[in-house]
């Protein structure tokens, strides 16, 4: 049975909020497209549908990887981290809205603190051992083909 250790799966269901978060927003573009290029302001409903799509994805595969404890999981991690964070904030200020833009602070404090979550959750040495499940599982197969 796999185990993992309590910061890798809190850091699985979070990245699992997000791509829920991400699937809502690419469902809820396809059922309300008409009324989204109608009055929404630009990028319009193909931007909305597209990230969402693209980060549900992303998100889903790195769900997986994380809860099943795969080896390329833990890079991805750091490379998804960043690339969401980096792409929330571009949305932010290339944003028509001015509102998004008048709690700056508290969305930097909460980036700044999400990315310190995922890097040393991937970072932590007494994680690494929940990542390489797959490899000791192998191993452990391997070794009884053997005998």
């Amino acid at each position: 049975m796999l185990k993992r250790s309590f910061p890798v799966t809190l850091l699985a269901f979070c990245v699992l909020s997000l791509t829920v978060w991400n699937a809502i927003r690419f469902g809820t573009a396809l059922t309300q497209w008409t009324a989204l290029a109608e009055f929404a302001t630009p990028p319009g409903p193909l931007y909305i549908a597209a990230t969402g799509l693209f980060w549900t994805l992303a998100g889903a595969a790195l769900t997986f990887g994380v809860w099943l404890g795969r080896k390329w999981a833990r890079p991805l991690t750091g490379l998804v981290g960043i690339g969401y964070t980096v792409y929330y904030w571009l949305d932010r200020l290339l944003s028509p809205h001015g509102l998004y833009r008048s709690n700056w602070p508290w969305a930097a404090v909460f980036s700044l603190f999400w990315l310190i979550f995922i890097i040393s959750i991937i970072s932590l040495p007494e994680n690494h051992t929940s990542f390489e499940k797959e490899r000791q599982n192998e191993r452990e197969s391997q070794n009884s083909e053997t005998a």
